[in-house]
């Protein structure tokens, strides 16, 4: 059997492009006869009057290997076969060296943060006031800081991740200052808790599959050259016992910008990563690097090879791109930290700890 491989590539919104862009199959001239050739959906061959077959991909199958045979009309007999291994390379059009904040992830770098109400407000939309008073001092306490010091400094690799994405797509202009950057990462990583944000990840979680947001962001880059989608990793499966305690200590926010996959098996995304911004553009970009074949990914220290507990939530742009309601988000602030909750709820809050 005979290997041939080709590699799609696309940069940004460029041309997508087949190298080599057509494999050539050719019957021994001494075997006369008639002959067949089969190939699968999503190719197309010609011939001419040599025996030679010139075959094209036009929608290849991405996640198996390709098979080709020549076979005789008369007798069905196998004359020759051919296999062909697909690679992919695609750039996304997103540039993180241009649109992420040259910053780590740290509050000796960005400077300390705490929950600011004017921020809130233009982060979630038609809560009365008890609710609203109740959400910003529950859970957007919980996660929208940065410390310097103590045990929980906190994080805004969600926020970071997303603020990037929206300057991809235009949807943020450029910042007057560091400060001003870190103003709008606080809107953006606030809006994690909107209802919209939320329900959207569902399916994600409970789905728990690394192959399909692997695929999601293939999907898009071959479509548009670019993807909206932010990856939560290190997510999580519903089915863990320790689940309530691994969704509030684990998981973490990377904005992939480039695809490259090894036949149908093995795949790597290249990421912006907030907590690792220097390795943009260097010989050792940050990876996620994904078993296709056994649904599972590896990536730095937050997940191993053979771990087999944790999934990626893959959710679009737009689930944060606008203020919304966040009554789950508010429950849960009952629900977690029910004294405090009650507390603010009933306007208590001197008395309320966050």
């Amino acid at each position: 059997m005979t290997v041939y491989r080709i590699t799609i590539s696309r940069n940004g919104d460029g041309p997508i492009r087949f190298s080599p862009d057509t494999i050539e199959m050719s019957t021994p001239v001494d075997n006369g006869g008639h002959f067949r050739l089969t190939s699968p959906d999503g190719w197309h061959a010609t011939i001419d009057g040599s025996g030679m077959w010139r075959v094209r991909p036009f929608a290849p199958n991405l996640d198996r290997n390709v098979e080709f045979t020549i076979q005789s009309v008369s007798d069905g007999s196998t004359i020759q076969s051919g296999t062909v291994q697909i690679d992919l390379d695609l750039r996304s059009s997103f540039d993180p060296a241009r649109y992420a904040l040259p910053l780590r992830n740290r509050a000796s770098e960005l400077g300390e943060v705490h929950p600011r109400r004017d921020i809130f407000e233009q982060t979630v939309s038609l809560l009365p006031e008890a609710l609203k008073r109740l959400l910003f001092r529950g859970l957007y306490a919980d996660i929208v800081f940065l410390h310097l010091e103590g045990k929980h400094r906190g994080g805004m690799c969600s926020g970071m991740a997303r603020w990037a994405v929206a300057r991809g797509l235009g949807q943020e202009p450029d910042p007057l200052s560091t400060a001003a950057a870190v103003e709008r990462i606080q809107l953006y990583h606030g809006r994690q808790l909107r209802d919209r944000a939320l329900l959207s990840a569902v399916p994600w979680f409970l789905r728990a599959s690394p192959n399909a947001a692997y695929r999601a962001v293939r999907r898009d880059l071959l479509r548009e050259g670019i993807t909206d989608r932010a990856l939560d990793v290190a997510v999580p499966k519903p089915w863990r016992l320790d689940l309530a305690q691994a969704l509030v200590a684990e998981g973490h926010t990377v904005v992939p910008y480039r695809l490259r996959q090894h036949g149908h098996d093995r795949a790597g995304l290249e990421v912006y990563d907030p907590n690792h911004p220097s390795a943009i553009g260097s010989d050792e970009p940050r990876t996620i690097h994904f078993d296709l074949a056994k649904n599972r990914y590896a990536y730095g220290k937050l997940v191993a090879p053979e771990q087999t507990n944790v999934g990626i939530i893959a959710v679009r742009q737009r689930a944060y791109a606008t203020p919304g309601t966040a009554f789950i988000a508010t429950l849960g602030s009952l629900i977690f930290a029910p004294k405090r909750g009650l507390r603010l709820l009933l306007g208590r809050h001197e008395k309320a700890r966050t």
